[in-house]
């Protein structure tokens, strides 16, 4: 049954806290008992960017981006993921070893790319206090789907995105054409 609530694996912890995240990166509220989205950003095997940010901070950010950016990354989402498609292989897959997470990560979502061939990628998860929920997340997105939804942002919800980058993380030279959060 979907979402299945499993704890929270290791790949989805904060390097910085050795552990998992336990506060939103913007407000900075404990996140024991709320619905929050972790999202984790490569360059090869090496994580480059990690932020927890609760459901209200995600919300109220997606609010300041503009209303056309949103509208595009959803046609272009809604019209590369098949959502029952993945609940269902998913599901199968599950059967073997309920916790293993490489089937939700072991290609794009979008554009069905390897792990294998991605110089950059992020993976994401939304979770609700100590445990993940798995359902269509979590899920990792190829260097060649951010590009594409970059392509589709605006100047305005662009810049926005590495406003965020910038107050939380500085701008390190890794992001100057690499990946900015997607808080989808």
């Amino acid at each position: 049954m979907f979402p299945r609530k499993i704890k929270i694996p290791t790949c989805f912890h904060s390097l910085e806290h050795e552990g998992p995240f336990t506060k939103c990166i913007q407000c900075e509220r404990p996140l024991d008992d709320s619905l929050y989205f972790i999202e984790r950003a490569f360059h090869g095997s090496e994580p480059i960017l990690e932020m927890a940010i609760c459901e209200a901070c995600r919300e109220k950010i997606c609010e300041e981006l503009s209303a056309e950016s949103m509208e595009r990354i959803r046609v272009y989402q809604e019209e590369r993921l098949d959502v029952q498609l993945r609940i269902e292989r998913l599901a199968e897959a599950e059967q073997s070893d309920p916790d293993d997470m490489s089937p939700w990560l072991s290609e794009c979502v979008f554009t069905k790319k390897p792990r294998s061939e991605c110089s950059r990628y992020q993976i994401m998860a939304a979770c609700y206090g100590n445990e993940l929920l798995a359902d269509v997340m979590p899920m990792l997105v190829s260097d060649d789907a951010i590009e594409e939804m970059q392509r589709l942002m605006s100047k305005q919800t662009r810049d926005r995105l590495g406003d965020l980058v910038q107050e939380h993380f500085g701008q390190p030279s890794e992001f100057a054409d690499g990946p900015a959060p997607l808080l989808f």
